[in-house]
């Protein structure tokens, strides 16, 4: 996910949009691992929803939400017309659900 996230970091864009789901194969260092991701992303000017248990524990003001059902009932996904979007996750997120309310 870092390798994902500094890539598009990299891309020149006014508005970037990052949807992430939990990293669910980790084991033991998943704590450390999904903290270092919202870390980096801190001081980035990026849009940041995340999704699930893991990064629901991290220490960020970013938006998070259990399920990814919980962030489509919340209905404030930004439409992405002028946006530069990163969707990734594991798998059993289920993060491609949202791409019928973008």
């Amino acid at each position: 996910m870092m390798a994902a996230l500094e890539n598009f970091v990299a891309i020149p864009h006014k508005s970037k949009l990052a949807i992430l789901g939990d990293m669910l194969e980790l084991g033991p260092i998943s704590e450390e691992e999904h903290q270092r991701i919202a870390d980096y992303l801190s001081d980035k000017n990026i849009e940041v929803n995340f999704v699930g248990k893991e990064f629901g524990a991290t220490k960020t003001a970013f938006k998070k939400y259990a399920h990814v059902n919980d962030l489509l009932a919340e209905k404030s996904l930004p439409k992405i017309n002028d946006h530069l979007v990163l969707i990734k996750g594991s798998r059993g997120i289920k993060l491609e659900l949202v791409l019928t309310e973008l």
